[in-house]
C-alpha cells in the first residue's frame, strides 16, 4: 500500500464498499478503531460516525476522498454491480497510485472482472487475511496497529446472522414484537409443519380444535374447510294421500335441514314458523326426497374435494418468546411448495423510531438494496414492497410486506430479518437506548 502526506490531525483510510455489505464493514471498522485507539480516521460512508446526520452525503464523500491517505476497496457480488465501486477505486488509483482490492466472503479474487483483476487484490476470507490487511496498513501509515485477530472475531464480523438476531444491531426481539405471515397453501399445511418440526428435531407443537397449532411464541392457524351437509328427507311413511296441513308445513321446514316425524305436539309450533309456501301434495314431497337423495349421494365427494382444496393460513411469531427458530417457517415453505397471496405484517415495538421524511429516506437508501416507490413504499431488491404504518392513537407501528406486482415468493424470500437489519443500518428505523455510533 502507498500513502501520501496529510495535513489533517488524523490519517484517513477510505473504506470503499457497497451499502449491502455495511454490516461486515461496520464490524471491521469497529475492530480497526479499537485496535488503533481511534488515532486513525477509518472513513465508512454508510456509518453515521463518518458522516454526521444532516450532512450532504456526496459532499462528505468527496471531502474524504480528497483527504484520504489510504484507500481499501472491499468487493462483493453486489459491489461489483455498483458504479460507485468503480468510481471510488478509479479515484483512489489516480490519486494514490494504488487501490488494493479485498474480496469479501462469497467473492473470490480469481473471478474478479476487469479492471479489478489487474489491480492488487486479495481475498478476505479468514482471520489470517484480516491480519495481513492490518499489517499492510501499518506499512502504509507507519502505524503500530495490533495485528492479532482471532477466528472468533472474524466470524463475528463476517459470518451470516443466526436466525432470530439482527446482524450488527440489537437482537430482533428488541425491534419486533410479532411477525404475521398470511397466505393460501395446501390443505395439509399443518401436518407438513409438524413433519418439519420432527425432521429438524424441534418440539412438535400442540394442536387445538383441529385448526390451530401452538408452541411457545408461535401460533399457526389453518382455516377449516366449509363442508356440505346432507339434506334431511321428509318422512312420508305415515302420511295419507291427503295429509293434514301441518304435515306439509313440516315438510317445508325439512327443506331447511330439519327432520320431523308426525307428533301432535309440534303442529302449533310449525304453524308459527312456516308462513309462506305450502307443499301441494304428497307427490311433491316424494319428488323432493328423490332430488335430495341424489344430492346426498354426492356430498362425500364434494367434501373430499373441499377438504383437499388450498386453505388460508396464518403464522404468528413472537421473536421474544419463540421456542423454535424462525428458519422453521422457511423449511415448511420448501416442503409446502406453492403459496399464493403471501404477505407479512411486522409489528414493531413501541420504542422504535421511524424515519418518515421522504427526502431523508431517499438519501439514506442510496446505493442500497432499497429503492423508493410511489407513496413512500420501499422496494426491496425489486421484488418486495414494504411500507410503514402508524396508529396515532396508541403509537403502534407496523411494517406491511408483500410481493411486488405478480411476483410469487416463499416466506424465506421475503428476507424479513435481512430487510429489518438493513433498515436499522440505514437508520430508517432506530431503537431508543441502543448503543450505535455516537451522533452529534
Amino acid at each position: 500500500m502507498r500513502t501520501r502526506n496529510s495535513k489533517s490531525k488524523k490519517q484517513t483510510v477510505f473504506l470503499s464498499h457497497s451499502a449491502t455489505n455495511r454490516r461486515e464493514l461496520l464490524g471491521l471498522k469497529r475492530l480497526l478503531d479499537e485496535r488503533s485507539g481511534k488515532l486513525i480516521d477509518f472513513f465508512l460512508s454508510s456509518d453515521s460516525e463518518s458522516i454526521e446526520h444532516g450532512s450532504v452525503w456526496p459532499t462528505a464523500v468527496k471531502a474524504a476522498l480528497d483527504r484520504m491517505d489510504v484507500m481499501l476497496v472491499f468487493v462483493s457480488q453486489e459491489a461489483l454491480k455498483s458504479g460507485w465501486t468503480y468510481f471510488e477505486a478509479g479515484y483512489g488509483l489516480r490519486k494514490l497510485g494504488v487501490a488494493p482490492i479485498y474480496c469479501l466472503p462469497a467473492t473470490d479474487k480469481a473471478s474478479l472482472p476487469p479492471p479489478f483483476d489487474l489491480l492488487q487484490n486479495r481475498n478476505l476470507h479468514s482471520a489470517s487475511d484480516v491480519r495481513d490487511l492490518i499489517a499492510g496498513l501499518n506499512d502504509a501509515l507507519g502505524a503500530q496497529i495490533n495485528t492479532a485477530v482471532s477466528n472468533e472475531e472474524f466470524n463475528r464480523i463476517f459470518r451470516k446472522p443466526t436466525l432470530g438476531q439482527v446482524r450488527g444491531g440489537p437482537e430482533l426481539e428488541k425491534i419486533v414484537s410479532e411477525i404475521q405471515l398470511t397466505g393460501t397453501g395446501p390443505s395439509n399445511s399443518m401436518e407438513l409443519f409438524s413433519e418439519v418440526c420432527r425432521e429438524k428435531g424441534m418440539p412438535d407443537s400442540e394442536q387445538e380444535r383441529g385448526t390451530v397449532r401452538c408452541s411457545t411464541g408461535l401460533r399457526f392457524f389453518v382455516e377449516p374447510p366449509t363442508l356440505a351437509s346432507e339434506s334431511r328427507l321428509i318422512d312420508t311413511s305415515d302420511l295419507g294421500e291427503e295429509p293434514e296441513e301441518w304435515a306439509f308445513e313440516a315438510a317445508d321446514l325439512t327443506r331447511n335441514s330439519y327432520f320431523l316425524r308426525r307428533d301432535d305436539g309440534v303442529a302449533d309450533l310449525l304453524k308459527e314458523i312456516i308462513k309462506d309456501k305450502r307443499w301441494g301434495s304428497l307427490e311433491e314431497a316424494k319428488l323432493y326426497n328423490a332430488a335430495a337423495g341424489k344430492r346426498n349421494a354426492e356430498v362425500p365427494e364434494i367434501n373430499k374435494q373441499r377438504t383437499m382444496a388450498p386453505r388460508h393460513f396464518r403464522f404468528s411469531i413472537s421473536p421474544r418468546n419463540a421456542s423454535i427458530p424462525m428458519s422453521i417457517i422457511d423449511e415448511w415453505a420448501k416442503k409446502v411448495g406453492v403459496i399464493k397471496d403471501l404477505s407479512a405484517n411486522v409489528d414493531l415495538r413501541r420504542e422504535i423510531w421511524l424515519e418518515e421524511r421522504i427526502q431523508e429516506i431517499s438519501a439514506k437508501i442510496h446505493d442500497s438494496p432499497f429503492s423508493l416507490g410511489d407513496g413512500g413504499v420501499l422496494i426491496w431488491k425489486q421484488r418486495v414492497a414494504a411500507k410503514f404504518s402508524r396508529d396515532s392513537m396508541n403509537d403502534a407501528k407496523e411494517l406491511q410486506i408483500k410481493a411486488c406486482d405478480q411476483h410469487s415468493l416463499l416466506p424465506g424470500e421475503f428476507e424479513i430479518e435481512d430487510m429489518i437489519l438493513t433498515m436499522f443500518e440505514l437508520q430508517l428505523i432506530d431503537l431508543s437506548g441502543f448503543k450505535r455510533s455516537k451522533r452529534k
